[in-house]
C-alpha cells in the first residue's frame, strides 16, 4: 500500500482509537492518574500497551514474563492480571522507590502473589537468571528502561531468557520523533541525543536479525514486538 493511502496518526485518530479500544482497568487507571503531573510520569506505558501486553500473553498462553524496568508496576500488574494462577512475572528495577509504589498497586490489583521483585542492574539480574538455567523459559518479555543504550545488550540476553515463538516487547522505539532522519534533535549531544542515537542503531539491529520475526507498531512511542524463531 502506499504511504499517501494510509490513515494519517492525527489528535483526532488517536482519541477515535483510545474510545473503541481503551477499557477500564481500576488499578491502572488510578496509577496513571496518579503519576500524570509527575516529573517522571512519562515513564510510565500508556494504556494501549498494557492491552496490547494482555492481548499477547493471553494469545501465547503465557505463564512466565520478564519485564525489564518496573518503575511503578503497570506493565508487571497488566501481565499478571491475564495471567493463571501458579504463573510469574519477573520484574527487574534498580529503584527502590518506585518499587515502593509497584508493591502497592499489585496490592491493589491482587496480583502480588504473581509477581517476583528483583532488585539491581538488569544485566547482572538476568545474567544470574541464565547462570540457573533459566535460558529459554519465558514466554514473554518487556523491554523498557530508561537508559536507551541499554537496550542492545538487555535485547541479547532477554532473547537467550525467551522460548522458542516467545515475544519481546519493546517500548520507546520512536523515542517521540527523534529515530527519524529528519529530526535535528537526534544530532545534539547529552542524553536524549545519545539516546535517540542508541534507538537508531538498534531499531536497524533488531531490522535485520534473522533470529527473529518482527514488526514495528506505530502507538505510543513506537512499540516493536520480536518473536524469536
Amino acid at each position: 500500500m502506499p504511504l499517501n493511502d494510509e490513515t494519517p496518526i492525527t489528535d483526532a485518530t488517536i482519541a477515535y482509537v483510545n474510545s473503541v479500544s481503551h477499557r477500564a482497568n481500576p488499578p491502572l487507571d488510578a496509577l496513571r492518574a496518579e503519576m500524570t503531573g509527575h516529573p517522571r510520569g512519562f515513564m510510565s506505558v500508556f494504556p494501549v500497551q498494557s492491552q496490547l501486553l494482555q492481548v499477547l500473553a493471553l494469545a501465547m498462553g503465557a505463564r512466565k514474563a520478564l519485564d525489564i524496568g518496573t518503575f511503578t508496576g503497570a506493565s508487571s500488574t497488566a501481565l499478571a492480571q491475564v495471567m493463571p494462577a501458579g504463573a510469574k512475572v519477573v520484574t527487574l528495577d534498580v529503584s527502590e522507590e518506585y518499587a515502593a509504589v509497584a508493591k502497592r498497586v499489585w496490592k491493589e490489583a491482587g496480583v502480588e502473589s504473581k509477581i517476583e521483585l528483583v532488585i539491581g542492574s538488569a544485566d547482572k539480574s538476568m545474567e544470574a537468571m541464565l547462570a540457573k538455567g533459566e535460558a529459554g523459559t519465558f514466554d514473554i518479555a518487556l523491554l523498557d528502561t530508561s537508559e536507551k543504550k541499554d537496550y542492545a545488550p538487555f535485547y541479547e540476553l532477554a532473547l537467550k531468557l525467551l522460548r522458542k515463538g516467545g515475544a519481546l516487547v519493546i517500548d520507546n522505539t520512536l523515542y517521540g520523533g527523534r529515530v527519524l532522519p529528519s529530526d535535528a534533535r537526534n544530532c545534539e549531544p547529552g542524553r536524549e541525543g545519545d539516546g535517540a542515537r542508541a534507538l537508531i542503531a538498534f531499531n536497524k539491529m533488531v531490522h535485520a536479525d534473522a533470529r527473529v520475526a518482527m514488526a514495528m507498531l506505530t502507538i505510543a512511542d513506537g512499540v516493536t514486538i520480536a518473536v524469536k524463531r
